[in-house]
């Protein structure tokens, strides 16, 4: 690769991180009816704000608006531009239209009525293992910004001495390591 080039990269890598990416987002509302449970899904794809912090909406992926509208009773996905509004009402298992699962029951008897809902959007069960890749996706960043950086400012500067430090590596509990701790 061209080294002036790779130079760069880190610097680029920081620059897509800020400025945002299209997104999904999803607004879920439930209101318990009894039995069942009324879920209203409201989906759209932004990319950022314009002025009056309104998102800038964008076209939403046609396969995920077609899965949404298979988990809903017909009919019961509205549009208003490139907004839109699943409802309907559910008993028991709950539709996976953000993905994950979810459940609802009630119950009642002579000492009242109780309803328990709970539900995991996305991701999966495995904590640990994503808390891993996360440090090694951080240890990564944490070394190519230490490079370009003993690179960058080492170059006949004043601030030789600190791009020496930085360019020999961290030893075990030091800075870096605080870089990457996850517990505070």
């Amino acid at each position: 690769m061209n080294r002036k080039l790779a130079s760069y990269l880190p610097v680029l890598a920081l620059v897509v991180v800020a400025t945002g990416c299209p997104r999904n987002e999803y607004l879920v509302e439930l209101t318990p009816r009894g039995s069942v449970i009324e879920r209203k899904l409201v989906f759209y794809r932004a990319d950022g704000v314009n002025s009056n912090g309104v998102p800038g909406y964008q076209v939403f992926p046609r396969d995920e608006v077609a899965l949404i509208e298979r988990l809903y009773p017909a009919g019961a996905t509205k549009r208003e531009g490139e907004r839109r509004t699943a409802t309907g009402q559910f008993s028991a298992v709950l539709p996976a239209d953000v993905g994950g699962a979810g459940s609802y029951a009630s119950l009642s008897n002579s000492l009242g009525t109780g309803s328990f809902y709970m539900e995991r959007f996305r991701g999966g069960d495995d904590l640990a293992g994503r808390t891993e890749a996360r440090a090694a996706r951080m240890n990564q960043l944490v070394d190519l910004v230490i490079g370009w950086s003993a690179e960058r400012v080492g170059r006949g500067s004043a601030l030789r001495g600190f791009a020496e430090v930085f360019g020999q590596g961290f030893p075990e509990g030091h800075e870096k390591h605080e870089l990457l701790s996850v517990d505070g």
